[in-house]
């Protein structure tokens, strides 16, 4: 029972401290200083009253005793309160300086100088967390007193010290800095950026063993599944073999497929599982690398929904198989970030993306905007044209910083000749228009002296100056002639005004 209940009816507005047991709750309430009315709990910390009918609606902040008793105690008696429909809160009184086994709330008042002001400062504190509007505070109470399994077991044994952490294997990479194992890499870009050559290029680069545009490699077999079909990929596949000058043979294993799979569901992903060990199985090789391309062939659409299930289903996959997997994605319609949110950046071990940055060369620019395990990179790749298509070269690689500084220095530079031109053309325009007032000019007045057709420019807004290298520009060009006047002046006529 709640003892002395009357005390509530006294002070309806005052927060509640509920204390274990009558002592603590007579020498809380002689120190309240009229900051909070103090109750107790008659029976033990584990009885809980019937009736708590009185506390409804009311602050109520559970202070009992510092041992286990005490604590499970509390967290069935904040459960019990929240349902009656108090705002109940457990008061740990280890903040407030307490300690020793079985401490109580009178210990905090004789042995460790507690006052009424310092109790009321702990109470605004739990006041300000606020109220448990969605239920968690008291659900989790309820699980710890209920000693729910899954509220029992604890993540201990999955945590490591700081030399366990070191004793970790580091990140394998299967392409060194850009395809790791356990991971998925996306690469994503506009139409046309040459996203698919790039994921070919990786692929087969595995396969033999070789640098991937630089970059080493871990030689294996490989998977492709192709959503836009199988055969674009004909000349590609002959030009690179060629332009590495390897054959077939010089390769491990790899298929590719243009079959219809929904990695947004574990259905869909167990069947790339299923697909994978076969393809082990037959080779007697393990695969390295899968790669989907383009993502959106292989999930029903790219609502944020759809994307968060598809980017879970291949990060499960990759970590399910131990291999890196490669996603190809769209940009969105402005061409500045992936399609579908931020999910595939966000879950994806490395995020790279392609783009165009010298369109009269082809040079493309392979970014890295994320990379979890490493500083992110950069490359830049120009298309060579072998046999009947495409392979890409490496042109420079650079860290992203590195990347980002060349490009803003690029842009300005850009920014500079663009702003040349324009004045180049003006700079015509004008000349232009000035041309034509001195030839209509001349033509009524043939033979005029280069005063007099300054003078009268002048009066169409057309400075001296200008007047003058328009003359000469003319008369250079044929379009005037000139004759000596008096006084070392020259007089300006067209050709046809000539006479013989």
């Amino acid at each position: 029972m709640l003892w002395p209940a009357e005390w509530l009816d006294e002070h309806p507005t005052l927060p509640v401290l509920l204390t274990e047991g009558e002592g603590d709750c007579l020498l809380a309430m002689q120190e309240s200083d009229g900051q909070y009315v103090a109750v107790a709990v008659t029976g033990g910390a584990g009885t809980v009253p019937r009736d708590l009918s009185k506390l409804a609606g009311r602050e109520v902040y559970v202070a009992f005793d510092l041992d286990d008793a005490g604590r499970k105690g509390m967290d069935k008696m904040v459960a019990a309160l929240g349902k009656a429909g108090a705002r109940a809160a457990a008061l740990d009184l280890a903040r407030l300086g307490v300690s020793g086994r079985g401490a109580d709330l009178s210990d905090y008042f004789r042995a460790f100088g507690g006052t009424a002001a310092k109790l009321t400062a702990e109470l605004e504190r739990l006041r300000a967390l606020g109220p448990d509007d969605d239920g968690l505070v008291a659900a989790l109470a309820d699980l710890m007193v209920q000693g729910d399994e899954s509220a029992v077991q604890d993540f201990l044994p999955d945590m490591l010290t700081d030399e366990q952490i070191g004793e970790l294997d580091p990140p394998a990479w299967t392409v060194h800095g850009w395809a790791l194992i356990d991971n998925y890499t996306s690469i994503y870009g506009e139409p046309g950026v040459m996203k698919t050559f790039a994921i070919l290029d990786l692929l087969r680069s595995v396969r033999a063993g070789v640098p991937w545009l630089g970059n080493p490699t871990v030689r294996g077999a490989t998977l492709l599944f192709e959503g836009e079909g199988l055969t674009q990929l004909q000349p590609r596949i002959a030009a690179w073999n060629a332009y590495q000058e390897l054959s077939p043979a010089d390769l491990a294993p790899g298929l590719s497929g243009a079959v219809s799979i929904d990695l947004s569901t574990p259905e869909g992903v167990a069947r790339v599982v299923r697909t994978v060990r076969s393809a082990e199985a037959r080779w007697g090789e393990r695969v390295r690398v899968v790669a989907f391309d383009p993502a959106v062939e292989f999930m029903p659409n790219e609502d944020v929904e759809t994307m968060d299930l598809f980017t879970r289903g291949v990060r499960a996959l990759a970590r399910y198989l131990h291999v890196a997997v490669v996603v190809g994605h769209h940009s969105n319609a402005a061409g500045e970030r992936a399609r579908g949110g931020d999910q595939m950046r966000m879950r994806a071990g490395v995020h790279v993306r392609m783009e165009r940055i010298d369109p009269e060369r082809g040079v493309v620019g392979v970014v890295q905007e994320k990379n979890r395990f490493a500083a992110p990179l950069a490359m830049e790749v120009a298309p060579l044209a072998v046999e009947d298509s495409l392979v890409l070269s490496m042109e420079a690689r650079m860290s992203r910083a590195e990347y980002a500084a060349a490009r803003a220095s690029a842009e300005r530079t850009s920014g500079v000749e663009r702003q040349r031109a324009r004045v180049r053309e003006l700079v015509v325009a004008n000349q232009s228009d000035n041309d034509r007032v001195v030839l209509d000019y001349l033509r009524g007045n043939p033979w005029q002296s280069g005063r007099k057709v300054r003078a009268f420019t002048a009066g169409k807004g057309i400075g001296t100056d200008a007047t003058g290298n328009t003359l000469e520009s003319l008369a250079v060009r044929g379009l005037v002639v000139t004759r000596p006047a008096p006084r070392n002046a020259t007089e300006y006529a067209l050709p046809e005004d000539v006479t013989a």
